[in-house]
């Protein structure tokens, strides 16, 4: 059996090489692109929330569980009674039949169907839309097409000790390792990585069904490209210990190794090899002689002593590729094939962004040196902020705005260069302007309450926000979030007023 398990056995829940020193004096990091805009104060618009019920908290509910759909409509959540040895799921308030267990509650991406894991007795199964599916000794990775219209999940059949993936209520073949299950963006096909005994123990890829070569190693899962045309996958040879890429069935040049989070289930590893968005590009790190290299449509780059590996990114329009590298122990950015002409104690893993229109572009960076001042730098002009960028920067759909959050103990968000208000807490990933560009908004905590801010006025007070606290933009004047307050999950929409 490989060092990586595939399939990582689910406890059915009754209820879920770093280079440093010292910063270079400041210049320019990047050519400088279009001139920003200046500094504006935010001015005060009138918000107007609507609050719907979308269901009430039972008393038994297990908080960890509690999930939204992706359009913020519903919710679900599994709940346990005081002194009962069984549980439920709860759909929209609606209880659902009780089990021995419950985990895995899982929306559609078009948010109307539901799926979720059940425990009765010894068997394991899989309900989907309220119906029970073939009971196994086990199942995990429900996994739904991006069009909602298909549903697989991984099963243990009973008594036995090989895997085997369920799609659209058939059963696949057995393996003896499964890794994830990856649909094409267009949800036609779905692949996935497998281990067992091909003639002698070895991996394959499965694409709709049918294994392709077999290797003496492991396969990290798979990748489509935008378009679902093409896919790739990194593969972990035993037999001389390389690793190479695997890009539309042709096998890449062996390496020294790849970065061994492929095959893993470390988070963000979907981000180390990457297609351009029209999917005629694609790139990836490598180690050649104990020095990293971007390996970008098949040419080898510079070699560097590291390199931030989810620093890697294609612009939107497919034409441009930045990453962070480091070199005599510090750090430096690689943009249009050109390197920074600063250098950084450290430049923030995942920050690396470019705006809409693909003619701005901007990271963070850590100084650990004097007075622990950070930075984010913005088409190559530093933006000095006293707490560490908490993400990368969000540009507006024009292009022209940019903004950011920072924070330890406090957190603040800063729009067009000017901080606002000092929060408790700042909801990660909830920072969005309006698609007219004008507004800016996001969700942050202040005296144990969560509250909307939009531009610099503040509404509403929560307990809770449900969904990872996504914030959806519906409109140039209505936004919507999923909230809990007093035992009760709100549908909140926000319109705005000038």
């Amino acid at each position: 059996m490989p060092a990586r398990n595939f399939f990582l056995v689910m406890t059915m829940a009754l209820a879920a090489c770093a280079c440093g020193g010292p910063a270079a004096a400041d210049e320019p990091a990047t050519p400088a692109g279009p001139a920003q805009p200046p500094a504006q104060e935010a001015q005060p618009v009138r918000l107007s929330l609507k609050e719907t019920l979308v269901a009430d908290i039972d008393a038994g509910i297990i908080s960890s569980t509690l999930v939204a759909s992706p359009d913020l409509r519903r919710a679900a959540y599994v709940a346990k009674p005081a002194g009962q040895k069984t549980c439920f799921a709860v759909l929209d308030g609606v209880q659902g039949k009780p089990y021995d267990g419950i985990s895995l509650l899982t929306f559609s991406p078009d948010s109307k169907r539901f799926a979720y894991a059940a425990k009765s007795g010894e068997q394991y199964f899989v309900v989907a839309d309220g119906k029970e599916g073939k009971p196994y000794d086990n199942v995990a990775g429900i996994t739904y097409s991006p069009d909602s219209k298909r549903l697989a999940y991984k099963a243990k059949p009973r008594n036995e000790e090989n895997l085997l993936v369920v799609v659209d209520d058939t059963e696949g073949k057995r393996y003896s390792s499964i890794g994830a299950l990856v649909f094409s963006p267009d949800s036609a096909r779905l692949a996935y990585s497998t281990w067992s005994d091909y003639g002698n123990k070895g991996g394959a890829m499965v694409v709709d069904g049918t294994p392709g070569k077999v290797y003496n190693g492991t396969l990290s899962d798979p990748l489509f490209s935008p378009d679902s045309k093409r896919m790739a996958y990194a593969l972990n040879l035993f037999s001389d210990k390389k690793q190479m890429v695997v890009l539309d069935g042709a096998e890449g040049k062996e390496y020294d190794g790849l970065c061994l989070d492929i095959f893993s289930e470390a988070p963000g590893k979907e981000r180390y090899l990457i297609f351009s968005p029209d999917s005629k590009r694609f790139a990836y790190f490598a180690i050649s002689g104990g020095k990293w290299l971007a390996v970008v449509d098949g040419a080898e780059g510079k070699s560097y002593a590291d390199v931030r590996l989810l620093s890697l990114i294609f612009s939107p329009d497919s034409k441009r590729l930045a990453y962070a590298a480091c070199e005599e122990k510090q750090w430096l950015i690689v943009l249009d094939g050109t390197e920074s002409a600063s250098k950084y104690t450290e430049v923030i893993d995942g920050s690396l962004v470019f705006s809409p229109d693909s003619k701005r572009f901007a990271y963070g960076t850590i100084y650990r040196g004097f007075a622990g001042i950070d930075s984010v730098i913005i088409d190559g002009v530093e933006q000095k902020v006293f707490q560490p960028p908490k993400e990368p920067v969000v540009f507006s759909p024009d292009s022209k705005r940019a903004a950011f959050a920072g924070g330890m103990s406090k957190d603040v968000v800063t729009v067009d260069g000017t901080p606002g208000a000092v929060y408790d807490e700042y909801c990660a990933g909830s920072l969005a302007f309006t698609p007219d560009s004008k507004h800016a908004a996001y969700l942050a905590k202040k005296d144990a309450k969560w509250k909307i801010i939009v531009d610099a006025t503040e509404a509403g007070e929560y307990d809770s926000l449900v969904g990872a606290g996504k914030l959806l933009i519906d409109s140039p004047t209505r936004l919507r979030t999923m909230t809990t307050r007093d035992n009760k999950i709100y549908l909140v929409e926000i319109d705005i007023t000038e």
